[in-house]
This record gives C-alpha cells, structure tokens and sequence, in this order.
C-alpha cells in the first residue's frame, strides 16, 4: 500500500506517523518536512499563472453557486468562508493531479492533524480516492461565550439599560482598529455625535465592553441567540468534474449551513434595530464577514448609512471585495483611493481619516550609518491562492545571509512577530535550515517596537505602512511573480515595481551592503512612495466625517 502523507506545519499539535517504503511526504511548509524519505513541497507544484486562474476561477464558482442557491442572503453570510475552502481546495486539487501525474498513483492520503479538511479534500478528489472524515474549517468560529464573553455581555447589558436611545445617531460594532479609533475621538466627542456601541456574537462583546468602561459610551444590548443546526441548501454540479464537485459540495456544506443560522440569528437583531427610529449609520469593524454583509444588506433597504473602518492593507483584486459592500469606508489615506478604484461595483466613498495609534514621524530617517534593523513578520497568508504555502520561510530564506552581515558588521538586529505566532515556529524554520534564530524585539505595539530602527525589513504587510508613516525605511519583499499576474491579480502599490523592493537573497544581500555603506536611499524612496496609503489618524476629520454620516437622512 502506497500512501501520500500530508504535512501541514512544524507545530508539535501537527504530528503525523513517519512515512515507510514507497510512500510519499507532500509538503506545505517545508519546516514539516520530515526527516527521511521522499519529500515533494507542494508550492513546488503551482505555478503562477495556475494560482491566477484558481484566484479567477473561485470567483466564478462563487457566481455559480449564488444563481444555484437562488438565495443572496444564504450565499453573502457564506461566502467569505466558502471563498476561503474553495481556494485552499482547488489549490490542493491542481497539486494532487500533478503529483498524481508524476508519481501516481496512491492507495490513501494521510494528513497531519492540523491540515485543514479543504486541502485534504482537493488532494483526495485528484487521487480519487474516497473522502476521509474532515478534521475542521480553515476559519475559527466564535459559537460558545467564555466566561469573558459573558461579563463583557453584562457590561453591555448592564449600560444599555441606563443609556436611552434619544440621543441615538450612529450605531457603532467596535473591534480590529475601529476600536482604537473611537477611543482617540475620546467620550466627548461621541457623545455630541450620538455615538453608541453595540456587539454582535461572531465578533464578540470585549471591545464594546473596553470602550464603555474607558469612555462610558452610552450601548444598545442586541438579542445573543443561537438559531438551531440548519441543513443547508445543497449545490449540485459545478465543474462537470464528478469528484471535484463532490468535493467542493462537502467543503461548502457546513459553511452554508453557517450561513442560514446566521440569517436567521439576525431576524432577531435587525428586530432591535427597527426599533430605533433615530438610527442613521451602523459603523462596523470590516464589512467582509458574513455577519456584517447580512446588517449592511438590511441598513441599505432601510436607507441607514453602512460604513466600515479599515483593518489592515489591501493586497488582492479579487479576495478583497467585502469592504466594497459599505457605503462608506473609512481608510488608511488618500491613496486607498487607487485600490478602491479596481474593486468591483459597488465602490463605497472613501473618507481618508488615517489609522488609529500612529505617532507623528520619528524615524531615524537621516541616519547616515545602519544601527539597528528591525524585521518584522506578517501571519501566513490563507484562502488566497497568490500567496506560497512556504512564505514565511522563503522570506527568512531571502534574508537569512544579508542579516547575518549585518549582524557581523555590528548592526542589532531584532525580530517582531506577528501577534498571532508563536517563537516556537521560528525556532524550527531555523532549525531546519540551520541558522541562528534572531533575538525577539521586546513586547509591545508596532510603534512603540519600532522606535529607533534604521530600517524595517518585512514582506508585504501593513507595518510597511505604518513604518512609512514614522519615516523608517523600508526593504520589501515581494515574491517574484510575473508582472502580467501581479497587473491582473494584485492591487497597488504592490503591483508596482517599488524601489527598496527584493524577492531573494541576492537582491536583498546587495540592498544591505548599500545600507552598510550608509546608502539607504531605496529604502527611504520605498518608504515615501507608501505615505500616501497610511497617515495618524486625523480625529477632527474623522469625527466630522462619522457627523456626517449622522446627519445623513
């Protein structure tokens, strides 16, 4: 019996059983490779233009699936998730039928415990073999409140009954950098605007509970309920590829039925909500996920504004589109414009206000030596099919000898990770590659960690923005995709060809000997040609744009 072994990541919750004879170990971060026997990386096996027609393809599915569901509600609470299995699936899919090519055929797939049940999925329709019992969705769910969900639903409750509505004008779902934003406005500037929080379940109550006990912000309590397990509406042939479509069917299965008890748990909400006649403009956090695509459908048949604040820095054409669903978005800067342009009807109006938590510039700009480097990581990208598996450890890879330069030159370099990644993943990429790991920068926000730096290395990712913005040059990388995808599939200024911008070891050992040489000119051009997309939040204009939106009739 000859099996395909599928390894997911190095995390020790990821252990698998070792691979024997003939099998074969397909990779997806080369970190979970194991130690012995035949190894093949999955990105190995997509090339660009593949992963273009995937982005184009999932898209199109999509489009199948709402005019075969005749159901718009069902498809927009769904599909944000759905996009995301669909792409990891069809992903998968392609790999599956080049390895099957090439060293077919296999009697199972085994994957690791953490593989998600999408990328198993595609594997085994291209191996034709039957489908395994699904380990899980790519996408945590919030379905059970912790003890800290229910005291901050208290304190949302236990407010909302002293607020009143009178004063009511715009309805805001704090979270992501919208929290942060309402805070810089202060308590009393929200008040004279009418502005009120409010949560809802999927998003949870901890931010709107923080800002009522900082500000006092006056609260609407909306219902908390769970509508009951719903079947959901089933597709049916998609591809004509049988087992492919058997396979996307099973994928969407559970997040459709996600989709109905989102519907209809939000019968109860919208309730609340038509019972505030004062309401002009519901504000949310993103307008991507399901949950705030149902409200801002229902705030557009009831002529209520819907905006949404700005999260992070937009990349793809394509899997960008859940922010288009608002009226109004609050961005980064004026340069936002250019990416909202090349989005999909509808457009919302851009109101450029800044991001929240930004200093006025202090970076060590003029520096005429390099003292201190400061990289910084980014999550690994998901449910796009533009971004390698491996990312993260191809950026490592491209800057690995250009630090260690550096760092014999006597230059400090640090190491920021992304919230959301642990030290214990950088240990084993290095491991595996057998380098030194880098010293950990000390806890802290982006800002605060970044003071001082000489220069910012990082792939793509909004703290290049934000180190923009403080006036710290900026080393990019970008993985070398060919110019025609990057023109149809990405966004600017990522689809432009940026000075300061690198793509392997070469161009970035060559970008640190100019900077060692006190030549930081790339990077300081890099950094001005990104101001425009990321300012300091400007509280004057974004609290006369939410008036605004308040006096909107």
């Amino acid at each position: 019996m000859r099996s395909l072994h599928l390894r997911w990541s190095s995390d020790p919750r990821d252990a698998a059983p070792r691979t024997a004879g003939s099998d074969i170990a397909l990779v997806f971060a080369r970190s979970a490779a194991p130690r012995e026997g035949e190894v093949v990386l999955a990105d190995d096996l997509l090339s660009w233009e593949q992963r273009s027609e995937i982005e184009l393809r999932a898209s199109a599915l999509l489009e199948m699936a709402r005019a075969q569901l005749g159901d718009d509600d069902t498809l927009e609470a769904s599909e944000y998730e759905l996009r995301v299995e669909w792409v990891n699936l069809l992903m998968a899919h392609t790999v599956g039928l080049a390895l099957l090519r090439e060293r077919g055929p296999f009697d199972a797939a085994l994957p690791s415990p953490l593989t998600p049940a999408a990328v198993t999925a595609g594997v085994e329709a291209a191996l034709g073999l039957p489908a395994s019992t699904p380990t899980g969705a790519t996408i945590a769910h919030r379905r059970h409140a912790n003890r800290r969900d229910q005291v901050a639903r208290l304190i949302i409750g236990t407010r909302a009954a002293s607020s009143g509505t009178a004063r009511l004008r715009v309805l805001t779902f704090p979270g992501m950098k919208l929290t942060a934003a309402l805070a810089e406005l202060g308590a009393e500037t929200l008040g004279e605007l009418g502005v009120y929080v409010a949560a809802l379940a999927e998003l949870g109550h901890g931010d709107a509970a923080r800002l009522i006990l900082q500000l006092r912000l006056p609260a609407v309590a909306l219902p908390s309920t769970q509508a009951a397990s719903a079947t959901p509406p089933s597709l049916g042939a998609l591809t004509g590829e049988e087992a492919l479509d058997a396979a996307l069917a099973r994928a969407a299965a559970p997040v459709l039925a996600r989709g109905v008890r989102r519907v209809r748990e939000l019968v109860a909400v919208t309730a609340r909500l038509e019972r505030l006649p004062q309401l002009r403009a519901i504000v949310v956090p993103t307008a991507a996920l399901g949950v705030t695509r149902l409200l801002g459908r229902w705030a557009a048949a009831r002529g209520v504004v819907f905006a949404s604040f700005q999260h992070g820095i937009y990349g793809l054409i394509e899997g960008d589109g859940g922010d288009r669903r608002a009226q109004v978005l609050f961005g980064w800067g004026p340069d936002v414009a250019r990416q909202v342009a090349l989005w999909a009807p509808p457009q919302p109006r851009l109101e450029a206000v800044g991001v929240p938590g930004l200093p006025g510039t202090y970076g060590a700009s003029g520096a005429q030596r390099l003292r201190r480097v400061l990289v910084a990581t980014t999550n690994n990208p998901f449910g796009t099919a533009l971004a390698r598996w491996s990312a993260r450890e191809d950026f490592l890879d491209a800057i690995s000898d250009g630090l260690a330069s550096a760092r014999s030159a006597g230059v400090a370099v640090e190491l920021r990770l992304h919230p959301v990644e642990s030290p214990h993943e950088y240990e084993e990429m290095d491991e595996r590659a057998g380098r030194d790991g880098l010293p950990l920068a000390a806890p802290g926000s982006f800002a605060e960690v970044a003071r001082g730096a000489d220069l910012l290395v990082t792939p793509y990712s909004s703290v290049a923005f934000e180190a923009a913005a403080m006036a710290i040059p900026v080393a990019l990388w970008i993985p070398s995709i060919p110019e025609a995808v990057r023109r149809r599939q990405l966004l600017p200024p990522v689809s432009d060809d940026l000075p300061g911008a690198f793509n392997d070891a070469a161009g970035f050992g060559a970008l640190i000997a100019q900077a060692l040489a006190g030549d930081l000119e790339a990077p300081r051009r890099l950094a001005q040609s990104l101001t425009g997309y990321v300012a300091p939040l400007d509280a004057d204009r974004f609290a006369k744009a939410l008036a605004r939106l308040g006096d909107a009739s």
